[in-house]
């Protein structure tokens, strides 16, 4: 019963981590006076937490291998193509209802920065896109933070594999993981070469980067210690953010474009990004409302990733109504307003529209079954 209790307990706590991980991902597309300091972290966790919850069962045999790939494509590919697809189709729309613009205007009203025009595409533009979005190539606007899918998709895959191969070869364990390890400083290797040189392919060089944050969640889950007193957790939130708060001196990361300092720059701010968040999400899953909150937020992580940068437009609509400006500025992109505390409202709408959009069909999917059931 305790270990049952034990289990549950960790997977909540998990599940609040995703829950301020996503929600730190909405604050930094959105004008938040900290996105800096977020991004040195905040996308890494991500792939902490996916390797956490790697299973070594998957890579046991062919079957098992052939299953967890399939799972990975209902899972990462389908949500990436499907989405990318609607918003595709969805362009010339958008247009006229100015979510995006062709009017160079905006250019000379928000900067190049938070300008980013669109046309009125073809059928047959529309269908070369919709291709590029099944192979895992190309994206939208809108589909902005969906590089994340593609990039875990093979992130994932590729250490599955290597791990099958590293079983077939009999070698132990402990010099298994070792042999990961190495690959993976390996792969961290090619991947800040590609940072450096800009030398490109299909974004693989984000894959080889972020390789090593998945091989590290899966290593963390392993040795971590279980019993831990409060005054080792609070020193660990302590270290972690004084860590943080002097690397957000000494650069910067964005991920998304496999952007950042050097290797192990790298690597201290995203173990660093781990315990913060590990022991804050423990300390929350003591305070039972806060605990509700962010469990669910954690739960329905897909529609926040999704659907935020269109909810922001929302906001956007009402700031331009309000302000009485002319309306293609609504195009302006991630945002239109920053400063101030317009970074609360698109929050606010950035997690709290696509969880609502989860949980109604979360609801409707559990009423199908349960009629298919009787």
């Amino acid at each position: 019963m305790n270990q049952h209790t034990g289990v549950t307990s960790r997977n909540t706590q998990m599940d609040i981590l995703r829950g301020l991980t996503i929600i730190l991902m909405v604050l930094g597309h959105c004008g938040f006076p900290g996105t800096h300091f977020i991004y040195l972290f905040h996308m890494a966790v991500f792939f902490f937490v996916s390797g956490y919850f790697y299973k070594d069962a998957c890579s046991e045999t062919v079957g098992s291998m052939w299953k967890y790939i399939k799972h990975k494509l209902k899972t990462l590919w389908l949500p990436y193509a499907l989405w990318n697809t609607i918003f595709v189709l969805l362009n010339n729309w958008f247009i006229r209802m100015n979510v995006y613009t062709d009017n160079p205007e905006l250019v000379k009203a928000v900067g190049e920065e938070y300008a980013v025009l669109h046309h009125y595409m073809t059928g047959t533009e529309m269908l070369k896109e919709i291709v590029k979005n099944l192979a895992f190539y190309g994206g939208t606007t809108m589909g902005g933070a969906l590089w994340f899918l593609q990039t875990l998709f093979f992130v994932a895959i590729a250490y599955a594999l290597i791990d099958f191969l590293l079983k077939k070869s009999r070698i132990g364990y402990k010099h298994h993981m070792i042999v990961q390890g190495c690959i993976a400083l390996i792969f961290l290797g090619v991947g800040y070469w590609s940072s450096v040189t800009g030398i490109t392919f299909h974004a693989m060089e984000r894959v080889a980067s972020c390789y090593i944050l998945y091989y590290l969640g899966l290593l963390l889950r392993k040795y971590e210690k279980t019993e831990k007193s409060t005054f080792y957790r609070v020193g660990k939130i302590i270290i972690a953010t004084v860590v943080l708060l002097v690397c957000n001196k000494i650069g910067a990361i964005a991920l998304n474009i496999n952007s950042y300092e050097n290797p192990l720059f790298l690597l201290v701010t995203s173990i660093a990004g781990w315990m913060l968040l590990v022991e804050t999400s423990y300390f929350i899953n003591q305070i039972r409302w806060l605990q509700a909150g962010l469990t669910v937020v954690g739960q329905n992580t897909l529609p926040i990733v999704v659907l935020h940068l269109l909810s922001f437009k929302l906001v956007s609509v009402i700031g331009v109504m309000v302000e009485g400006l002319p309306v293609y500025m609504v195009a302006a992109f991630p945002v239109l307003f920053y400063g101030g505390a317009w970074w609360v409202a698109y929050t606010v709408a950035g997690v709290s529209l696509p969880l609502l959009d989860g949980i109604v069909k979360n609801i409707c999917c559990r009423r199908l079954l349960q009629k298919e059931r009787n």
